[in-house]
């Protein structure tokens, strides 16, 4: 097959999409404003329609009903998607528990003042609610190594705040 300039078919086609594109791009394109509430969806909603339409634009044979299918086809499949996040956003909030806020943000200041080596097994074994194993899978530390560093910033912490010492 050899590509060559285009022929007269061709030229007409291509001008009939112009037309087209003239004719109803305007009008689609504030449908779809209407019905999204948004100009700017409701644009994109008609170039995407106008773009599926071009890419099959010689085997159609209704192009401007074609246009008006596929624009009414992306409104609809964007407001299902919508509802199907807004249904899972709310099923969410409703199923993960909000976590409280601290009464006394002063035991956080202290963690945050101990050395990166204990801080991060303290944040990840109380505040992430990690074993001692996985803290010590996610530091790359022996469980042994993690198990001291978690008594050693307990004690630290304990040295600042008046709590009873614990058998750990």
């Amino acid at each position: 097959m050899t590509i060559g300039p285009p022929d007269a078919a061709h030229n007409r086609r291509e001008q009939e999409f112009r037309a087209l594109w003239d004719s109803e791009y305007p009008k689609l394109a504030g449908w779809a404003a209407r019905l999204t509430r948004s100009r700017e969806d409701g644009h994109d909603i008609a170039q995407q329609a106008f773009l599926q339409l071009f890419q099959r634009w010689f085997s159609v044979r209704d192009p401007k009903a074609v246009v008006w299918r596929t624009a009414s086809r992306l409104f609809i499949d964007g407001w299902r998607r919508n509802q199907r996040d807004l249904r899972l956003r709310l099923l969410l909030s409703v199923s993960t528990p909000r976590s409280a806020e601290m009464a006394d943000t002063s035991i956080r200041d202290l963690v945050e003042r101990l050395p990166d080596h204990l801080r991060h097994p303290i944040l990840l074994y109380y505040w992430s609610d990690r074993s001692v194993q996985e803290v010590a899978e996610l530091l790359h530390r022996p469980a042994g190594t993690v198990k001291r560093q978690l008594h050693v910033a307990r004690n630290m912490l304990r040295s600042h705040i008046d709590l009873p010492e614990v058998d750990e």
